[in-house]
């Protein structure tokens, strides 16, 4: 049996995005992004150990922000991200959910 490197995954993946500038300095961004690994494949993703080899795994994230451009080389941004991943658990899905603060400057 193949395990680790010797595996080859067939995937089904993509996003879609989105952002409007509220005004000059302020913006909404939101995304979704989803990974569907093919032929009853599991792998690790996002921390979270994917199901049986009787079902696929799939990985669902949706994310939201509010950005605030200080500057012209520098964002502040604050962030959630919902998680959700197809996986067989005792407990169900993972609490692996995301609030993040970020700032981003560029030199």
């Amino acid at each position: 049996m193949a395990t680790g490197r010797d595996l080859d995954f067939e995937a089904n993946y993509g996003y879609m995005e989105a952002l409007c500038n509220v005004t000059s300095k302020w913006y909404l961004a939101g995304r979704y992004s989803i990974v569907d690994l093919r032929h009853n494949a599991s792998a690790v993703l996002n921390g979270v150990t994917g199901a049986t080899q009787y079902s696929s795994t799939q990985y669902e994230r949706y994310s939201a922000a509010l950005g605030y451009r200080w500057s012209d080389k520098t964002i502040i941004k604050l962030g959630y991200d919902i998680n959700h991943a197809d996986v067989i658990h005792p407990d169900g899905d993972p609490s692996d959910n995301l609030l993040s603060v970020v700032l981003v400057s560029s030199f």
